[in-house]
């Protein structure tokens, strides 16, 4: 089960400066009660440069935006059943007595996965936009990774969810577009 609250902010000045915050928190079952609930914000700013009176002059630059943002997200894409012990009976064991037997070790721990995002872009057109395009960086780091992680088969099993690691992705990102007719 998943319960989702959500709430958003937004407020421009003339046209030219942009605020934005969102604040999202998440409840699931998949969690263990220490550690079902998740809260995520984000918040983004941005500036057209080219509504401003000192731009005027410029007539070549029609458009000129810098905007950034910082936000968090939670991930929750793992089995239903992966925080608990599961267990199973067999049939007509020894002596024909049933019997239990466990079929999952379970994480009472674990916790969402969460990615923090970083973003600041630069946005031009020139010439009434003829040429246009993005110049960006980013940078998502995910923590708390959601992972099927190894454990000593001496134990009677293979695997366990648990959060076990950490992943890094940043990069440049440049588009142009070009309007010639």
């Amino acid at each position: 089960t998943f319960v989702s609250f959500f709430g958003r902010f937004n407020y421009s000045i003339a046209d030219k400066y942009y605020l934005q915050v969102v604040a999202r928190t998440d409840g699931s079952s998949r969690f263990g009660a220490n550690s079902r609930w998740g809260t995520f914000p984000s918040a983004s700013i941005g500036w057209i440069v080219s509504e401003e009176s000192f731009m005027e002059n410029i007539k070549p630059i029609s458009f000129l935006k810098l905007r950034t943002s910082w936000g968090r997200t939670g991930n929750a894409d793992l089995d239903r059943t992966a925080q608990y012990e599961t267990w199973a009976v067999a049939q007509g064991g020894y002596a024909g007595q049933n019997h239990r037997y466990q079929q999952q070790l379970g994480n009472p721990d674990l916790k969402w996965e969460t990615s923090t995002i970083i973003d600041a872009a630069l946005e031009y057109g020139i010439l009434n936009d003829r040429i246009s395009g993005t110049f960006s960086y980013y940078r998502k780091t995910t923590k708390d990774v959601l992972l099927q992680y190894n454990v000593q088969t001496s134990t009677g099993f293979s695997n366990v969810w648990a959060n076990a690691g950490e992943i890094l992705n940043h990069g440049v990102e440049f588009s142009i577009k070009s309007n010639n007719l």
